[in-house]
């Protein structure tokens, strides 16, 4: 195997690349390899790829030091600032073999809150704990019995319920190839592109969210380029009806948008002194 390694220098050579001889190891396939955060290694003749241990435990250990440093934060604060962490962790793994991973993630997240908890009331009992800070005692019908979350306040001075996020609430989606050569230039193929964002994107939110609901209610089109919204570009949710000027959370008030439209649409509204639009102007017709 070591009489590959000077046909490969010599390869890279010509694209003017180096190998770095540090880092170059040859290893068995049973072995396995760690790159880019996942751990790829052949079992009983099926190769299988899985986040990478050290880097899983590396990110338990970073939430666990920062609840460390911060035991007297607000509930709210301590969910506003995980939730990203854990999200983003969750969505970089969930094409590959990571469902068990995600369980025992969670699992070492909420021991992490629990003991937090502890540490910030001393004084008090654990199932005082439990009943102040998981759902054991707000008893909140749209959660589990054991998640954490707390009671505050949305902008227009309503109660909302903030929850922290769970790693295995993200579904596993493997990544499907492109069929044959088929390209986004190709204006025949339009259909299968749709089709194509279609299931990619609707793994993007939880099934029967509220979120989907308004992504299905304007037929997946965005209002104002007409473009399907799982185009691969950043979404942003937009209130039909400002809040500044008693604009709700309801499902008929909210529409998605892509970030640049979303951009423009802000910026012709702030452009004028007094808008004509209404929340007529703005309904998307429903397929």
């Amino acid at each position: 195997m070591e009489a590959i390694i000077p046909h490969i220098i010599a390869i890279l050579g010509i694209r003017g690349l180096e190998v770095n001889s540090t880092k170059t190891q040859i290893r068995h396939n049973s072995q396995g390899i760690d790159y880019l955060g996942f751990n790829i290694r052949r079992y009983d003749e099926k190769t299988i790829i899985k986040p990478e241990k050290k880097k899983v435990l590396s990110k338990i250990q970073e939430i666990k030091s920062w609840l460390k440093a911060n035991t007297n934060a607000p509930t709210e604060a301590v969910i506003n600032y995980l939730n990203p962490i854990i999200s983003g962790f969750a969505y970089y793994y969930r094409t590959v073999c990571s469902k068990e991973v995600f369980g025992y993630f969670d699992h070492e997240i909420w021991k992490a809150l629990h003991n937090w908890a502890r540490k910030k009331h001393g004084k008090i009992s654990r199932k005082e704990v439990n009943r102040k800070y998981f759902n054991v005692g707000i008893k909140h019908p749209d959660y589990n019995k054991w998640d954490f979350l707390t009671i505050t306040k949305d902008r227009r001075g309503f109660e909302k319920v903030l929850v922290l996020f769970k790693a295995s609430s993200v579904p596993i989606v493997r990544q499907v190839k492109v069929a044959s050569r088929n390209s986004k230039d190709d204006p025949t193929l339009i259909k299968y592109w749709e089709k194509r964002a279609m299931n990619f994107g609707n793994q993007r939110f939880a099934s029967n969210s509220k979120y989907q609901k308004v992504a299905e209610r304007q037929n997946y089109k965005c209002p104002i380029c007409g473009e399907h919204i799982y185009s691969e570009e950043p979404l942003q949710l937009h209130h039909i009806i400002p809040v500044n000027k008693g604009g709700t959370e309801k499902l008929e008030n909210l529409t998605w948008m892509h970030e640049a439209c979303h951009k423009i649409t802000h910026t012709k509204k702030s452009k004028k002194s007094k808008s004509s639009l209404t929340i007529d102007d703005w309904v998307v017709t429903e397929a």
